[in-house]
């Protein structure tokens, strides 16, 4: 039998870490596409339930970080950051468009390449969600590379690329000056966490009852097979989060001064939790 046929048992999922509401959300959805087909009311109403539930609570948290980040340095610069990210993204993407239609061996691929190199070794989410002191600095050292390096001087007038620069130094220089920091209330932390816990209570609810109808055996093959691969996708967003935090306690054992990207409460207990993006690279 190989792992994809494996057959997730029902002790396994009574074994949950707290899943954070990005990844309840892609676990629901998950199970929802595998139900396409089979006829159980009561179940599909309470997956619709909980995700309509999951998508007010991630808006609770949005709000909470927005409010977070705008009482450390005001709504102004939380409204500037969300522009200097679209710049930054545009240009990669420009950049991108180019070294993809022209080639790695074409003369504006090798300049595309060049600036993507200099500007975004490691692409551009590893810019746009750097602490906003952090990414003011980066920025400014990009811009001051394309003014002072001649063959990207060069490689930014071969590709045209002028206005596209021009907007995010534009950009930059309002970010800069938005960010000495400005009152603000916040939404609770503690409501956050209220939600996060009752949506992790009610992902648990509906795996409990997808396991219930495979255990009933009234499924056809396909059926059975897309429900077990939704649960087998929903224990692996459980391995990263078990990885993720495993990570952590890593890093605090060997180094008391874990940095500047935690988000902590006075507790001492934050956000830290895993992003879906980091499943695969975990």
């Amino acid at each position: 039998m190989t792992g994809e046929e494996e057959i997730v048992s029902t002790s396994r999922l009574l074994d949950f870490r707290s899943f954070p509401l990005g990844r309840q959300d892609h676990a629901l959805r998950t199970l929802d596409e595998a139900l396409v087909g089979i006829e159980d009311p009561f179940l599909r109403r309470k997956i619709a339930q909980a995700i309509e539930f999951g998508e007010r609570a991630r808006g609770l948290e949005l709000d909470w970080r927005g409010h977070r980040r705008a009482t450390q340095y005001g709504a102004e610069a939380q409204q500037i950051d969300y522009e200097l990210d679209r710049a930054l993204s545009a240009l990669f993407t420009v950049l991108s468009a180019t070294l993809d239609s022209y080639g790695a061996s074409s003369s504006k691929g090798e300049f595309a390449r060049l600036l993507i190199d200099r500007l975004f070794p490691k692409g551009v989410r590893e810019v746009i969600h750097l602490p906003y002191h952090e990414e003011e600095h980066t920025v400014r050292v990009m811009l001051g590379r394309l003014r002072s390096e001649p063959e990207l001087v060069d490689a930014v007038g071969e590709l045209d690329l002028g206005p596209v620069i021009a907007r995010v130094a534009e950009v930059h220089a309002r970010y800069r000056k938005a960010l000495p920091r400005k009152p603000s209330k916040a939404v609770t932390y503690e409501q956050v966490r209220a939600a996060q816990r009752e949506g992790h209570e009610l992902l648990c609810e509906v795996v409990v009852l997808v396991r219930g109808v495979l255990l009933r055996g009234e499924l056809d093959g396909p059926q059975a097979a897309r429900l077990q691969a939704a649960l087998r996708e929903v224990c692996r967003q459980d391995e990263a989060i078990k990885r993720f935090y495993q990570r952590r306690r890593r890093v605090t054992e060997d180094d008391p001064d874990p940095g500047p990207d935690s988000e902590e409460d006075e507790d001492g207990e934050g956000f830290a939790h895993p992003d879906l993006d980091e499943v695969d690279a975990a």
